[in-house]
C-alpha cells in the first residue's frame, strides 16, 4: 500500500479484491487494463475502497491527476508491486505443471 496526497488529504491506494468490485460496478465489466480510462478509474475505485472519508467525484479525481503527475506514477508503483507480489505465486516459465494419477485399487 501506498499513500497519496489529494487536495492536502493523505489517502492509501490499496489493491483489492474491493477495489475490482468497485471497477465493475462503475463500469459494468471486469478489469482488463488496455485503456487508459480503466487504469484511472481502477485508481479511483482503489481509492474509494480503501479510504472510507474519500468522497471526491470522478471529474475532481481526474483534476486532481492533471494537477499532480506523481499521483499516477505511484499508482503505477502500487499495480507494479502487485504484479510482481502475484508472480511469485505463478509457475517458472516453461515449467509444466506435474500432475498425478491415481489408479483405482
Amino acid at each position: 500500500m501506498k499513500v497519496v496526497v489529494i487536495n492536502g488529504v493523505e489517502y492509501t491506494l490499496k489493491y483489492g479484491i474491493r477495489a475490482l468490485f468497485i471497477f465493475e460496478q462503475i463500469t459494468g465489466r471486469p478489469y482488463d487494463g488496455n485503456k487508459m480510462i480503466d487504469l484511472y478509474t481502477l485508481m479511483y475505485a482503489m481509492l474509494l475502497s480503501g479510504n472510507q472519508n474519500f468522497d471526491a467525484s470522478f471529474d475532481s479525481f481526474l483534476d486532481a491527476c492533471e494537477a499532480d503527475p506523481t499521483l499516477f506514477r505511484t499508482f503505477t508503483e502500487v499495480l507494479d508491486e502487485e504484479s510482481k507480489r502475484q508472480a511469485a505465486f505463478l509457475p517458472a516459465s516453461g515449467e509444466k505443471k506435474k500432475r498425478k494419477h491415481k489408479g483405482l485399487v
